[in-house]
């Protein structure tokens, strides 16, 4: 089950260039066409998710490179984010990684900080990306039976599905939380609500 998973650590790499050909085409080859492959082998043997930071190109690109295996059976990828931030007098990107409850890596969100040329002020961009790091996770009968209010009825509240789970399930408020948090990242829910609300008042698609 996904609440039994132990912690996991995220490699967090910072290096010059970048783990994929450029973004903007070059006519000169460079060492890390040479070495990315090579590189990326290396990663792929961590078997641990990364992030890898870069600049060089001083473009903001955010890619992902995948490790698939044969047999998997934690709910993670094998999985390489790989980010780019701009030029320093651009700005800056705010990078984090969110966790589970029992620390679990959930996935990467990059927010993008910029200066404005004339007065020198940083600025938050709307546009967030996120990048889940986890796949599908192994239900639990009482986590099945909640999920299925979602199938049922399309979109809940937080606080409709405390009191469902509550009554029907004997989740704990936190641990609905935490299973709602999870099957976001996941793709399995979406948020219709803003960010800062608290869980209660926050709505849930399916």
């Amino acid at each position: 089950a996904a609440n039994s998973i132990c912690s996991q650590k995220v490699r967090v790499v910072l290096a010059h260039h970048g783990l994929l050909p450029q973004h903007t085409p070059r006519l000169n080859p460079y060492t890390e066409m040479a070495n990315a492959g090579q590189a990326r082998k290396t990663l792929a043997k961590l078997s641990r998710p990364v992030v890898y930071l870069h600049g060089h190109i001083h473009e903001h690109v955010v890619e992902v490179v995948d490790f698939p295996k044969s047999s998997h059976s934690l709910p993670m990828h094998d999985r390489a984010v790989i980010i780019a931030a701009p030029e320093l007098k651009h700005g800056f990107n705010k990078i984090s990684v969110e966790f589970s409850a029992t620390g679990f890596p959930l996935g990467v969100r990059v927010e993008k900080f910029r200066i404005g040329l004339g007065e020198q002020s940083v600025s938050r961009e709307p546009d967030v990306v996120e990048v889940a790091l986890t796949s599908r996770p192994t239900l639990t009968a009482a986590e099945r039976q909640l999920f299925s209010y979602f199938v049922t009825h399309g979109a809940a509240t937080g606080a409709e599905l405390i009191h469902h789970a509550r009554t029907g399930s004997g989740m704990k408020p936190t641990q609905v939380e935490a299973l709602v948090h999870i099957l976001r990242w996941t793709g399995l829910l979406r948020r219709n609500s803003q960010g800062t609300s608290h869980f209660a008042a926050t709505g849930y698609l399916l």
